[in-house]
C-alpha cells in the first residue's frame, strides 16, 4: 500500500505543476522586482524631491530609524503617498502600487470615463490603474487584464517613471496669462527715481514713517520699496516681499530670451545695452541693432569683452600676470528659454513652477607661465640645495590667481506680463597656481516646482568636456536666472558649472651613489617639473586629482520662496561621479599616468643623443593646447627595442581640429582631438590629447 500511496501523491504533484504552468504559461514570468521602499526612494531621487518638513512619522510602522523614513515622509508631503493607505515597505512593488504612486506623482488624479482593464475590480486603486492605462503609461495583456496584484517588473517600472518625470519636468505652458491684484489696504506714495541713492538704498522722503511703502517709475517699469528705518530725515529702504503687497498673483508663460532686446548692465551698474521702448506700459523693447552688441570694460585688473547677438551672449575675461603669462576665461550663454507658472492668493502660495533651459560654453586657461621659470638654471644644483632653491625662486615668481566677480547683469521684461521680468547674472569664480586648461560645453535644464508647501528640483544635463591640468585650480561660472515682479524677486535658479583639481609634486633626489630620497614640496608640480629639467639628480612625479562641478540651487534668501523656506539644491557632478579626465586620480611621470612610481635606487637612463629603449613609445608631452594656426612638434623620447623614428605613424582622430604631418601637429579650429603615435606594425601605441581653445572671434563667426 505504501508504494501506491507514494505514486498517487507524486501524480497529484505533477498534475498540480502542469496545471500551474498551463495557467501562467501565456504570461511573462517576472524574474526581477523592487521593494516598495526602494521604489519610493527612486521616485524621490528622479523627481528631485529632496526634503521633508514633519519629523513625526506619518506611518506608525515606519520610524525615524528606518532607512526609508525620509523618503516616505517626503513622498507623503508631495502627495505621492497617503497615510490612510497603509503598506509594508519591505513588500515587493505590485503593478497596482506602481500605477497608484505614478499617477499621484503626475498630479493627474481626476477620474476618466470608460474602463480600460477587465480586472479593475481586483485592484485596491482602480481609478489610478484605469488612468495609467488610459494615458498609455501602463498596458494590459491580450485579454485586457492588468493583473494588479502581480509583482511589477523593474524595467517596466523604471521606464514608466522616466515617462512621468519627462511629463512633470516639461510642463506645457498654454497661452500667457497675467493678473496682479495689489492689496487695497496698503497705501503707497510715489517718489522720484532720482531721489533714491542706489548705492546705499536710501532716500529723503518727507513725513515718511517706518513700514511705509513707496514706489517710483523707471523706464521699463515700476519699483516698490518699504521704509525699514528713518534717521535724520533719511529713510533706509528695503525691497519688500511680493506676497506682502499683492492680494493675488497669477502669471504663466514661456519666453525665449533675445539678449539684443535686454537691458544689460556691467558689474558696477554701468549700462552696456539700453534698448528703446515701444510701449512703456508693457515694457516692450525695440531691437537695438541688427549687428548686435560689443562692449569692453574693466573689472579690477581684468579686461572684459562682452558680445551679445540675438539669442547668445559671450563674456571673455583676461588678465596679464605680473611675472609672465595670461589667464583667460570665457563663458557663452545661448538658447535661454524660461517657463513659469505662479499662483498665489491672499498671501498664500497655491503652486509655482519655474524652469530654465540653456546651453553654455566655458573655457579657462592659464598659459605662458612656464617662461618665468626658464630664467633660472637649476640643472647643476646638488640634491641638498635643490628643494630650497626652487622653493625660493617659486615663491618669488609665483602668480596667485584668485578672483570672484560678476561679468554682467541682464534684465528682459516679459511682453505678456506687465511689471514682470526675467533677470540673469553671469558670474566667474577662479583660482589657479599654474598651468591649467579646461573646455566645457553643456546643455542644462534646471528648475523647481512647489506644491503642497513642498519643493522639488528639476534637473537634466548633457555635456562635452576636455581638461589639461598641471597645477591646483578651481574654475566655475555661475548663471543665476530669476523671475521678478517689478523689483521684487519671486523665485530664482542658480547653476554653477566648472571643475576643480589638485596637483602635488614629489621630488626624487639622487646622491652620488645613486641612492634615492623622496621629498615633498610646496612648489606646484608643473613648476617643479620645469625647474628640474636637465638636472640628473632630481626628477619630479605628480599626483593629480580633480572633478567636474555642476551644482543647481533654487530660491535664494532674497526671493519670496526663499523667505518661505522653499529652497533646494542638488550636486549633480562631484568627486564621486565626475573625474576630470580618464585615468586621473593617480600617479604621473612625465605627465603620463602610471600604476605606481617607477623611480628607485638607480639613476634614470643615461642621457644620449639617441632614442632610449623602452617597453613602449614615450613622448615628451601627453597633453597640450595650441591656438588655432599654431604648430608644435610631438617629440618622441623613447621607442621599443628594434624600432626607430622611421617606424612610427602619426594620426589625428579629428583632422578638422588639429592635423598632423610627420611629427608636427597644427591646430586648425577650436575643439579637442587625440593624436596617436604607433609603430607601423601596430604593436605599440601611445596617445596625446590636444585642445584648441575657442577664442572670442570664434563666437562671432558662428553668429
Amino acid at each position: 500500500m505504501r508504494p501506491a500511496s507514494s505514486t498517487k501523491r507524486l501524480a497529484c504533484t505533477v498534475l498540480t505543476w502542469i496545471l500551474a504552468v498551463s495557467l501562467t504559461g501565456c504570461r511573462k514570468q517576472i524574474t526581477d522586482g523592487i521593494l516598495i521602499s526602494e521604489w519610493i526612494s527612486m521616485i524621490n531621487e528622479e523627481a528631485g524631491i529632496l526634503s521633508y518638513r514633519q519629523k513625526e512619522p506619518y506611518y506608525l510602522n515606519i520610524t525615524p530609524e528606518d532607512r526609508c523614513f525620509g523618503a516616505v515622509q517626503a513622498a507623503v508631503e508631495w502627495e505621492i503617498l497617503d497615510p490612510s493607505v497603509a503598506f509594508e515597505p519591505d513588500d515587493m512593488l505590485s503593478r497596482e502600487w506602481m500605477a497608484y504612486t505614478l499617477m499621484n506623482l503626475s498630479g493627474r488624479t481626476d477620474n476618466i470615463s470608460g474602463t480600460y482593464a477587465a480586472d479593475l475590480n481586483q485592484s485596491r486603486f482602480p481609478d489610478a490603474v484605469n488612468n495609467a492605462i488610459a494615458a498609455g503609461l501602463l498596458k494590459t495583456d491580450s485579454r485586457s487584464l492588468f493583473h494588479p496584484k502581480d509583482i511589477a517588473a523593474k524595467e517596466e517600472a523604471e521606464q514608466a517613471l522616466k515617462t512621468v518625470i519627462g511629463f512633470i519636468n516639461h510642463r506645457e505652458i498654454g497661452k500667457p496669462e497675467f493678473e496682479l491684484v495689489p492689496k487695497e489696504d496698503i497705501p503707497m506714495k510715489e517718489i522720484e527715481a532720482d531721489d533714491i541713492d542706489e548705492d546705499t538704498l536710501t532716500a529723503r522722503i518727507p513725513e515718511a514713517v517706518t513700514g511705509d511703502y513707496v514706489y517710483c517709475r523707471r523706464e521699463g517699469g515700476q519699483e516698490i520699496y518699504q521704509v525699514e528705518s528713518i534717521e535724520d530725515d533719511t529713510a533706509k529702504l528695503i525691497v519688500p516681499d511680493a506676497m506682502a503687497v499683492a492680494e493675488e498673483i497669477h502669471a504663466s508663460g514661456s519666453q525665449t530670451v533675445s539678449f539684443e532686446e535686454a537691458l544689460i548692465l556691467g558689474p558696477n551698474g554701468e549700462i552696456l545695452n539700453e534698448p528703446q521702448f515701444e510701449d512703456t506700459e508693457h515694457a516692450r523693447f525695440r531691437n537695438m541693432s541688427a549687428r548686435g552688441l560689443l562692449q569692453q570694460y574693466k573689472v579690477n585688473d581684468w579686461v572684459i569683452s562682452l558680445r551679445a547677438s540675438g539669442g547668445s551672449i559671450t563674456a571673455h575675461a583676461e588678465k596679464q600676470l605680473a611675472h609672465g603669462g595670461i589667464v583667460s576665461s570665457e563663458v557663452g550663454l545661448s538658447g535661454l528659454q524660461v517657463d513659469y507658472d505662479w499662483n498665489s492668493d491672499q498671501g498664500i502660495l497655491d503652486n509655482a513652477y519655474f524652469r530654465a533651459s540653456f546651453h553654455t560654453d566655458e573655457n579657462f586657461a592659464v598659459q605662458g607661465t612656464e617662461e618665468k621659470y626658464l630664467y633660472g638654471d637649476f640643472s647643476r644644483l646638488d640634491p641638498a640645495s635643490f628643494l630650497s632653491s626652487i622653493s625660493s625662486f617659486y615663491q618669488e615668481k609665483k602668480d596667485v590667481i584668485d578672483a570672484t566677480f560678476t561679468l554682467c547683469r541682464i534684465r528682459l521684461p516679459l511682453p505678456q506680463a506687465p511689471y514682470a521680468s526675467i533677470e540673469a547674472d553671469l558670474r566667474l569664480n577662479l583660482m589657479a597656481d599654474g598651468k591649467a586648461e579646461l573646455s566645457l560645453g553643456q546643455d542644462t535644464v534646471c528648475g523647481m516646482e512647489v506644491r503642497n508647501g513642498s519643493i522639488r528640483m528639476i534637473k537634466d544635463f548633457d555635456h562635452t568636456k576636455e581638461a589639461l591640468i598641471r597645477s591646483s585650480f578651481h574654475f566655475a561660472t555661475g548663471i543665476r536666472i530669476g523671475l521678478n515682479m517689478m523689483n521684487m524677486c519671486l523665485c530664482d535658479l542658480m547653476c554653477e558649472a566648472g571643475a576643480a583639481g589638485t596637483a602635488s609634486a614629489t621630488v626624487h633626489l639622487y646622491d652620488e651613489e645613486g641612492k634615492m630620497q623622496n621629498a615633498s614640496t610646496d612648489v606646484d608640480a608643473y613648476a617643479a617639473d620645469l625647474m628640474s629639467d636637465g638636472n640628473e639628480n632630481a626628477f619630479v612625479c605628480a599626483d593629480l586629482d580633480g572633478n567636474w562641478i555642476l551644482d543647481l540651487s533654487a530660491n535664494s534668501k532674497a526671493t519670496a520662496l526663499g523667505k518661505m523656506g522653499l529652497s533646494g539644491e542638488v550636486h549633480l557632478l562631484n568627486q564621486t561621479n565626475a573625474p576630470l579626465i580618464k585615468g586621473i586620480g593617480g600617479h604621473y611621470e612625465n605627465w603620463q599616468p602610471v600604476k605606481e612610481c617607477t623611480y628607485g635606487d638607480h639613476r634614470k637612463g643615461e642621457e644620449s643623443d639617441h632614442l632610449r629603449v623602452s617597453s613602449n613609445i614615450v613622448i615628451e608631452n601627453y597633453a597640450f593646447s595650441l591656438a588655432s594656426g599654431e604648430s608644435k612638434e610631438l617629440k618622441v623620447l623613447a621607442v621599443p627595442a628594434g624600432y626607430s623614428l622611421n617606424n612610427l605613424v602619426y594620426e589625428s582622430d579629428d583632422p578638422s581640429v588639429a592635423a598632423v604631418s610627420g611629427s608636427t601637429v597644427t591646430a586648425l579650429q577650436s575643439g579637442s582631438t587625440t593624436i596617436s603615435v604607433s609603430t607601423s606594425d601596430g604593436k605599440y601605441r601611445i596617445t596625446c590629447s590636444v585642445i584648441v581653445p575657442q577664442v572670442n572671434g570664434d563666437a562671432a563667426d558662428s553668429d
